[in-house]
């Protein structure tokens, strides 16, 4: 149970920073300029969140029973989250930070392809392993992913106007 409730305060923090994160550079920030530990701190700081979570599902102290057809379904959306999470983080790597809109490959089809995976893999993982608390969970994470997502759109809507205006129009999410 003190490992639930640690990984979940962990999580919890990191969305929080990640979250102050997204409305300074809604805002205006440029926290490329923080500098180079800035930068590393910003992954760990995610990447401490997303291990929590995995964490959070496997000592779920409340367990649920969802049934076959859920669990399988649960099974599809976790995987079909880490795949598109994967195939869009591998993409964007590929232009760093770019001064560009990415509008191929995933990017062609999605918007936002990491939080749409982020947001499956909070619903999907959590009922494929029976994580009652952990799939309640998403009702705190989904509204910050959704936020991040409407700062970001803002932002690039700012900075690359009609042009993303055209590319909002053919995408979904």
């Amino acid at each position: 149970m003190i490992i639930f409730i640690l990984s979940f305060l962990i999580c919890l923090i990191s969305y929080y920073l990640h979250t102050i994160w997204h409305y300074q550079v809604y805002k205006g920030v440029d926290l490329k300029q923080r500098g180079r530990h800035f930068n590393v701190s910003t992954h760990l700081i995610v990447f401490a969140g997303y291990f929590a979570f995995c964490l959070m599902i496997f000592t779920d102290p409340l367990k649920i029973n969802p049934g076959i057809i859920l669990k399988i379904a649960g099974m599809i959306i976790g995987l079909s989250g880490i795949i598109i999470g994967f195939v869009a983080t591998i993409q964007k790597k590929g232009y760093a930070e770019t001064d560009h809109l990415i509008t191929s490959g995933i990017y062609s089809r999605l918007r936002n392809p990491m939080y749409l995976g982020i947001i499956f893999i909070h619903i999907g993982l959590p009922l494929f392993f029976e994580s009652m608390i952990s799939l309640l969970s998403a009702l705190i994470w989904i509204p910050m992913i959704m936020l991040w997502k409407y700062w970001e759109e803002k932002h690039l809507e700012k900075k690359f106007g009609e042009q993303y205006g055209n590319y909002k129009n053919k995408t979904w999410f």
